[in-house]
This record gives C-alpha cells, structure tokens and sequence, in this order.
C-alpha cells in the first residue's frame, strides 16, 4: 500500500483514508469469518482449499497495515516509534507480497492439475498443500529481506522528523527495481497470461472425462471434471479480482520507481489504495458465492445463530 501522501491536505484525504478505514474493517470481519468456517467444518478441508485457507490469512496479515496508513496519512508524529514504524513495514512489503503469490499458488496448482492430472491425483494431498504454501511464503520473506533488513540498518529516518512510514526511495534503486518486476509483476503477469491456457485445458479435460464416463458406464469418473469445473470457477475469481484490483497499483508503482513521475496524492491513494482494499474485500465474497458447500455452511450456522436467539 503507497504511503506519499505528506504533500496533500488532510481534507483533501478525508474521504479516501476513511474509506480505507472502513475497508480495513469489513475485509477483517469477511476474511475471518469465512476462515473461521474453512477452519471450523472438516469437509470443507480439502487440499485445494488449504490454498484458499493461505488466501485468507493473508488477506488478514496485508489487513493489519490499513490503521498504520490511517495513521501516518493523517501525519500522527506520535505513531512513529520504532516498533511500529517495522510492524508497517513488515505488513505492507511481506503482507502484500504473501497476499500476491497466495493467488499465484492459486493458479499454480490449477496448471499441474489440468497439466499433469494424474500426477496431481496421485501425489497432491493436504500435507502437500501446506508444504507448498509455506515454502512460498519462506521464499517472499527471503527475496524481501535483504531491501528491509538494509533499510532498517542504514536508511532508517529519524522517528521524531518521519513523515511517512515507509522504506527509503531513494536507497537501494537496483534492488527495489528488481523487486518491483519480480515479486510484484511477474507474478501478475502469470496470473492473466496463465488463464487462457487453463480455460482450455478445463474444456478438454471435462470432454475427456465425459466420453471415458460414457464409454466405460461409471459415473465416479465424473467427479474429477467437477472438481475441475468448480476449481476453474474460483480461479475466474481470482483472476478477475487480479485484474481489476492490482493492476492500477502495480501500474502506480512501475511509474513511480522506473518513471520517477510524481503522482497526485489523492489518485494514488484513490486508484493504489482503495481499490487495492477491495480485492480482500472481493475474495471473500466470491469464494463464498462459488464455494456452494461454503454457501451450505453459512446458512446453516446462520439458521442456528437464529434459532437460538
């Protein structure tokens, strides 16, 4: 999430920075409570859901920045201690990266299961899951730490003159080049140039289950091409949420550290930040509109909650 925002007046970041505030709120309450059923019920704990289990948390953790931009947007002096000052850091750079690749794996694990299906059957499993889902995250914490580990040693500003939160710009320009293009770009990049392979595959997987269901007579061969079918619906989302809510910050961002163009204050909040906060706030949402068994589960809990009240 951008932080310039010491040349524009509080009014005039009024309405943005209490949207954030108000997103921050709602993609706490949605993410957590759809964790919490992801968490709460065993059958909608499968291994492709430990994938959407790390999307949530990591909405949650990129979440935990939003008071700190509040904060600093508003030029609080008092916020900026030196615990703090790391703790946004951490969450903006790690959290927002985590954030990125959690819908990576997304797309990663539907190309090895469209790819190479019977591979993926015979050796993708829960345990698998989470092992792919950590190492992913070790690999973000690794390729980041050099940039944060050097701006806190020896770039750090003064927390008492500190006007903004956020690691130095004008230090380490090769690195933060590299890793503006590898680790916010790239995998982007990826993301929308991988879903027309997958639509593909996905049609001709579903026909080649189909006819092999019709021609042997078991209907239990039909159920991969569901799996497949609902899989590819989440990855849509995904996709589209990709699409629409981190280009404009990724496009921001190349244009801030190639560029150097000086960006209004207000359009990069408005375009960077506010509709960046949406894409946790439409994960949710359109898991739960295409998770039917999730869909199952809130009903039902709701039922219950209203029974007993």
């Amino acid at each position: 999430m951008s932080s310039n925002v010491s040349n524009t007046s509080t009014v005039e970041l009024y309405g943005p920075v209490i949207a954030v505030g108000v997103f921050a709120v709602v993609k706490l309450a949605l993410n957590g409570c759809l964790l919490f059923f992801f968490l709460k019920s065993r059958s909608l704990r499968t291994p492709f859901t430990v994938y959407l289990i790390n999307l949530l948390l990591s909405n949650i953790l990129v979440t935990l920045a939003d008071p700190f931009f509040m904060m600093e947007s508003w030029q609080v002096r008092w916020f900026f201690t030196s615990i703090l000052f790391n703790m946004k850091i951490y969450f903006d750079h790690v959290g927002s990266a985590l954030d990125l690749h959690a819908h990576l794996l997304i797309t990663l694990n539907r190309m090895w299961a469209l790819t190479f299906p019977l591979n993926y059957r015979n050796y993708h499993s829960t345990q698998i899951a989470v092992v792919i889902c950590l190492t992913m995250g070790t690999y973000c914490h690794v390729l980041l730490s050099p940039l944060l580990l050097q701006d806190l040693l020896y770039y750090r500003p003064n927390m008492q003159t500190a006007t903004e939160c956020e690691v130095v710009s004008s230090a380490q320009p090769v690195l933060r080049r590299f890793l503006k293009i590898w680790i916010n770009n790239v995998p982007v990049l990826i993301i929308l140039a991988a879903y027309p392979y997958l639509l593909c595959r996905t049609m001709d997987v579903g026909k080649t289950f189909h006819c092999q269901a019709a021609i042997i007579g078991k209907s239990s061969l039909q159920r991969p091409a569901k799996e497949n079918r609902h899989a590819f619906l989440i990855l849509t989302a995904t996709t589209f949420i990709t699409l629409i809510c981190w280009t404009p910050t990724k496009i921001i961002g190349i244009l801030k550290v190639f560029g150097d163009t000086a960006i209004p204050d207000v359009l990069q909040i408005v375009f960077g930040d506010v509709i960046y906060s949406l894409q946790q706030v439409l994960d949710p949402i359109l898991l739960t509109l295409s998770f039917k068994s999730l869909r199952k589960a809130f009903k039902s809990k709701v039922g219950l909650i209203c029974r007993r009240g």
